[in-house]
């Protein structure tokens, strides 16, 4: 996941100039500071991570509970039906 956000949205920059562009320091502080840099890209890379993660849940839940209503309406309108028919008939 880490290759893929530093090479899919950063476009392969070097690790210092992606930590530059998220903080307020340049990347002559980052070189120097190579192992923070490596920290601050893996929390990053994590909270990008939960966000897909609870996305992707969230969007199944959802999913999910639209087909349980989608399938409880439509036995509910089948049965009405059947009521309503051996009623008349």
């Amino acid at each position: 996941m880490r290759q893929l956000y530093i090479h899919g949205y950063w476009h392969g920059q070097k690790r210092s100039d992606i930590c530059a562009g998220l903080t307020n320091y340049d990347s002559i502080f980052w070189d120097k500071q190579s192992q923070d840099c490596n920290v601050l890209l893996g929390r990053k890379v994590e909270s990008l991570s939960a966000v897909f993660i609870y996305g992707i849940y969230f969007s199944l839940l959802t999913l999910a509970i639209y087909s349980m209503f989608t399938l409880c309406r439509s036995t509910m309108y089948m049965t009405i039906k059947k009521l309503i028919n051996k009623f008349y008939s």
